[in-house]
């Protein structure tokens, strides 16, 4: 690298090659203790492999990237931010940032298996194995099937593997998380539902593709990891303590303890009621995201409003209804206020959307809204269970942890309140066999 080059090396380049990294002696010229930076030469900087990512070298990375970027030498990397996520969480994540010779900065997230105790039992290997599947197969055919109106909500993928996915470094670009502690407005709101129809839409339509192999890929992805029968006692004891604190805060509101023994009589057999509403409900299904929050989405703005949203972290990807994200996502990530003032307006975003891209493919709908809005009311239990089991955890990231446990109560209590003024506050009966389809041929008459 030229003297020109090495004067836009970002601070801290040079350094943490040199302090975080071990240096491979025969790849580097030799290092000035002075400025910590290497004199000039003509041989590559490199790294020794880590040990747990033994990938991470500069080959590596002009590998994946000559596919997309054209010939270039990478000069050097370095991990500007490396952090193991929590016990419950799937994957490790490290933010990455290459320099090329010809002075590009690009930035990359790796994603690698949590190796942690409880990852065994916990699945975490399936699960990574899942979303390294969405990102190789899946979502490459999703985007491959729709040229003329291209599926904008996923992140671009540069590597997979049984124990590594590198993906496109979405804050390099402007993208941002929404905010969790406030909730979703309606704005942020509407974007995911756009996004979210499509989704649906696009993948009801792989389902029935002629391909062998996609259809091999989509049973694999389509299949349950976390909650099986076979899995319930490994659940027991970490519900039963939820069910007592959910319990506690409900009984303590004035305004839900009216609703107490309902939540009650619902806690006690909430495992049962995951897996009834998780059951497929044919010929509704089609491959739905898993875990559609505010932390598995980013933003890109203009003028500080929301233009375009991506949706992240496909590890827990199941084939069920379309109410199953439409209500995970509304019980995680909005307000009773937002949910009250905009919710016709969030189903007919989502409706218009799906009628759009089915249609774009030769289907026509047989969901009308009405449908639509059955199957939602129908399965918001669903949003409430997903709420109860996962928004304190949710609240345990860094910007909000101090304030945790005030903001889940604080919001499991809105949402008891707005289920219950609803008349929803009561285990609705899945459907019978006759429930309605997703779409049909496009020779049947159009049903909006």
């Amino acid at each position: 690298m030229n003297d020109e080059a090495k004067q836009d090396v970002p601070a801290g380049l040079v350094r943490n090659l040199t302090t975080r990294w071990e240096l491979n002696a025969p790849d580097i010229g030799d290092v000035n203790t002075n400025t910590q930076t290497p004199k000039t030469t003509h041989r590559s900087r490199g790294v020794k492999p880590r040990k747990t990512i033994p990938q991470l070298h500069n080959n590596f990375f002009k590998e994946i990237l000559c596919p997309t970027n054209g010939e270039m030498e990478v000069a050097g990397f370095t991990v500007t931010e490396e952090r193991e996520e929590g016990p419950k969480q799937t994957s490790n994540i490290m933010t990455v940032q290459v320099l090329t010779t010809d002075d590009s900065h690009i930035h990359f997230i790796l994603k690698s298996i949590n190796s942690s105790p409880e990852a065994k039992v916990l699945k975490f290997k399936e699960l990574f194995k899942k979303e390294a599947l969405m990102y190789r197969t899946i979502i490459p055919s999703l985007i491959t099937m729709h040229p003329d109106h291209p599926l904008t909500m996923f992140c671009r993928s540069y590597h997979t593997s049984h124990d590594l996915i590198v993906l496109d470094d979405l804050a390099s670009h402007g993208y941002r998380k929404g905010d969790q502690k406030a909730g979703l407005d309606a704005a942020h709101c509407k974007l995911v539902f756009a996004e979210l129809g499509r989704f649906h839409a696009a993948t009801y339509v792989l389902k029935n593709s002629d391909s062998a192999d996609i259809s091999s890929a989509l049973n694999e992805a389509n299949r349950e990891i976390q909650f099986t029968e076979e899995r319930r006692s490994i659940y027991d004891e970490h519900f039963a303590q939820l069910a007592k604190s959910t319990l506690d805060i409900i009984c303590k509101s004035p305004e839900t303890s009216r609703y107490a023994k309902r939540i009650e009589d619902i806690l006690k057999n909430k495992y049962q009621h995951l897996l009834t509403f998780l059951k497929p409900r044919e010929p509704f299904s089609t491959l739905t995201h898993g875990e559609l929050w505010t932390n598995n989405m980013m933003f890109s703005y203009s003028k500080d409003e929301p233009v375009s949203v991506k949706f992240l972290d496909f590890q827990t990807c199941r084939y069920g209804s379309p109410a199953l994200d439409i209500n995970y996502f509304l019980y995680t990530s909005t307000t009773a206020l937002v949910r009250g003032r905009h919710m016709d307006e969030f189903l007919r975003t989502y409706h218009r959307s799906l009628v759009r891209t089915l249609r774009q493919s030769g289907l026509n709908s047989t969901m009308n809204l009405t449908d639509l809005r059955r199957e939602v009311n129908s399965m918001s239990m669903y949003g409430f269970l997903a709420a109860h089991l996962n928004l304190r955890n949710m609240f345990y990231d860094p910007d909000v942890r101090d304030d945790a446990d005030n903001l889940f109560s604080k919001r499991i209590t809105e949402i008891v309140m707005d289920l219950g003024e609803q008349g929803l506050l009561k285990l609705c009966e899945i459907a019978s066999s006759e429930t309605i389809g997703l779409a049909s041929e496009k020779e049947k008459a159009p049903s909006e």
